[in-house]
C-alpha cells in the first residue's frame, strides 16, 4: 500500500519503499493522490485511503500511532484512518558525499549547513559522518525559507550563500539563494528551472568541479576584455583594421580553445 501510495513521488523516501516494493505498480488502482509539504502523501488505492507520512501529521488526523525512536526515517502508515504500521529508511551515505564536504572544507569554503526535515536524531547522526558543525533538524518547507532568510541577512557584502536541493518544496529556496544548485540525476523539474546551476550527476563533489570551471573561466573573460579594446581602438585609427580583425577573431578562437583546456584539466 506505501509503495502505490508513493508511486507518483520523486522523493529519495519515495524510491526507496518502491524499491522495497519490487513489483509493478498498476496505477489504475490509484484513484486519488495529494502530496502534503512537510508531512507526507495521501492517496486511495483500491477506494482505500492510504497515507504515508510522519507522526505529524498521523498526530494531525487524529490517528493512534506507536511513536517509534529508532535510526533512520521512519514513514508512518494509515489505511483508512487507522494505524496500520511503520517502514524504517535508514540513511545511507554515499562516499561522494563525505569527499565533497572535504573538498569543499579544503577550498576555504566556510560555514557549510545542513537544512533536513528528518527527525533531530538523524539529522545529528549523518552530520556526524559527513564531518558537519552545524545542522537543523525538522524543518518544513516554510521554516527551510525562514532559516535561508535567516543566514542570508547575517553574511557579510562579500558572502555568497549557495544552496543545493533536489525536492519540489525547495525551489522557492534555490531561487531566493545567491546561488541556487540542483543535481539533475534525481532533482524534481521544478528544483531544476529554479536553479542557477545544474549538476549533471549524482555526485556532489561535482560542486567542487563547478567551482574549478569558474575560476578558470574568469580568466577566460580577463583576456576577452583585453582583446575587445581593440574594436574601438580600430575605429579611432589607433590600430589598422587587419589587427582589429585579428584581435576579434582571436576572442573567438581563445574561447574555444580554452573551454577545451578547461575540460580536460578541471576535475
Amino acid at each position: 500500500m506505501a509503495a502505490y501510495a508513493e508511486s507518483h513521488s520523486s522523493y529519495p523516501i519515495a524510491k526507496s519503499i518502491k524499491e522495497a516494493f519490487d513489483q509493478e505498480v498498476g496505477n489504475k488502482r490509484i484513484k486519488e493522490y495529494q502530496e502534503i509539504s512537510g508531512h507526507g502523501i495521501k492517496a486511495v488505492v483500491d477506494d482505500k485511503e492510504i497515507m504515508v507520512s510522519n507522526i505529524k501529521l498521523m498526530s494531525k488526523e487524529a490517528i493512534k500511532s506507536q511513536k517509534v525512536n529508532e535510526d533512520g526515517t521512519i514513514a508512518y502508515l494509515a489505511i483508512d484512518k487507522k494505524f496500520a504500521g511503520y517502514i524504517i529508511i535508514t540513511e545511507e551515505l554515499k562516499e561522494n558525499s563525505i569527499k565533497a564536504i572535504n573538498d569543499l572544507k579544503k577550498h576555504g569554503t566556510n560555514g557549510l549547513k545542513m537544512l533536513t526535515g528528518d527527525r533531530k536524531a538523524v539529522a545529528r547522526s549523518v552530520a556526524q559522518r559527513l564531518g558537519l558543525n552545524k545542522y537543523y533538524a525538522e524543518l518544513l518547507s516554510d521554516h527551510k525559507v525562514k532559516k535561508v532568510e535567516e543566514l542570508l541577512g547575517q553574511q557579510s557584502k562579500n558572502d555568497k550563500l549557495v544552496f543545493v536541493g533536489d525536492g519540489i518544496n525547495d525551489a522557492f529556496i534555490l531561487a531566493r539563494s545567491d546561488i541556487g544548485a540542483a543535481m539533475e540525476g534525481f532533482g524534481s523539474n521544478a528544483a531544476i528551472e529554479a536553479a542557477d546551476v545544474v549538476l549533471m550527476s549524482e555526485k556532489p563533489s561535482k560542486s567542487i568541479t563547478a567551482i574549478n570551471t569558474t575560476q578558470r573561466t574568469k580568466k577566460l573573460f580577463g583576456s576577452g576584455l583585453r582583446c575587445e579594446r581593440h574594436s574601438p581602438m580600430g575605429t579611432l585609427g589607433i590600430v589598422t583594421m587587419w589587427e582589429a580583425v585579428f584581435a576579434d577573431v582571436g576572442v573567438e578562437l581563445s574561447a574555444v580553445l580554452y573551454a577545451l583546456r578547461i575540460s580536460r584539466n578541471v576535475k
